[in-house]
C-alpha cells in the first residue's frame, strides 16, 4: 500500500474523532434524534447536493465532486420519500469521502473523472476507502451517546411492557429485545437496519458492555421527531 494512500485511512477511533468533531460543530443544538444531514453538507461545508446525471451509468448512488463544491445523488433517492433512509445514509458517505478523501476528488468536476479516479485505486484500497467513509456516515447519522441511550430507554421500556427483570434475561429475550430495540432506533434516527446494527456492535465494543449492562444518562435524551 502507498504511504500516500495510508494517510487517507483511519481507524475506528479516529473516524469517531471526527465525527465528534464535525457534529459538535453542525449538529450541537438539534434537538432531535434525526441529525439534519443536508444542513450539514449544504450550510455547514458549503456543498450543493444535485441529482446524478441521466446518462449516469457508473452503478454508484452517489458521488462527490468537489472541484464543483457539490454532491451528486442518484434522483430515484432524493426525490422518493420511501428511500429516505437510504438517500440519508448515501449523502452522508459521500460527504464523509470528502471529508477524509478530498485529495483523491479535489480535482473531479465530472462523473468521468470520478470514476477515473477510482479506476487508478486498487481494488483493495478501493474498499477501504469505501469502509472509511461508511464508517464515518454512520457516525455522523448515529452520534454515540443519544444513540446509546435512546437504546437503553427503549430497552428499559421494553423490559417494563413485558414484565421482565433486566439482570434475569434469558440469551433469547435478550435478542428480541435487541431487534425490537433497533427497529425502533431505525425509525427515530430516520437510518436503515443495517447501519444501526453495526453502529450498536461499535458501541458496545467502545465501552465494552453490551446495550443490557449500559445505564441511563438521562442528559443525553433528545426528542423523537
Amino acid at each position: 500500500m502507498h504511504s500516500q494512500m495510508k494517510s487517507h485511512l483511519k481507524t475506528l477511533p479516529e473516524l469517531q474523532k471526527i465525527g465528534d468533531e464535525i457534529l459538535d460543530k453542525c449538529n450541537k443544538d438539534n434537538p432531535c434524534y434525526e441529525v439534519d444531514i443536508d444542513n450539514i453538507v449544504e450550510k455547514y461545508y458549503d456543498i450543493r447536493i444535485e441529482g446524478a446525471p441521466r446518462n449516469w451509468e457508473h452503478g454508484v448512488e452517489g458521488y462527490p465532486c468537489l472541484g464543483g463544491h457539490k454532491i451528486f445523488i442518484d434522483s430515484g433517492l432524493m426525490n422518493n420519500d420511501r428511500q429516505e433512509r437510504r438517500y440519508r445514509f448515501t449523502l452522508a458517505e459521500e460527504f464523509a469521502h470528502i471529508i477524509l478523501h478530498k485529495d483523491i476528488w479535489k480535482n473531479v468536476n465530472t462523473p468521468d473523472e470520478w470514476a477515473d479516479a477510482w479506476k487508478n485505486l486498487s481494488d483493495d484500497i478501493h474498499n477501504k476507502l469505501d469502509n472509511n467513509a461508511k464508517e464515518l456516515a454512520g457516525v455522523l447519522l448515529l452520534p454515540r451517546y443519544p444513540f446509546i441511550n435512546r437504546a437503553v430507554e427503549i430497552r428499559d421500556g421494553l423490559c417494563a411492557t413485558f414484565g421482565y427483570e433486566l439482570s434475569r434475561l434469558s440469551d433469547m429475550q435478550k435478542d428480541v429485545i435487541k431487534d425490537s430495540v433497533i427497529k425502533v432506533l431505525t425509525d427515530n434516527f430516520k437510518v436503515s437496519n443495517q447501519p444501526c446494527e453495526i453502529r450498536m456492535e461499535r458501541i458496545e465494543r467502545y465501552f465494552k458492555q453490551s446495550l443490557f449492562e449500559m445505564s441511563l444518562k438521562p442528559q443525553y435524551l433528545k426528542k423523537i421527531k
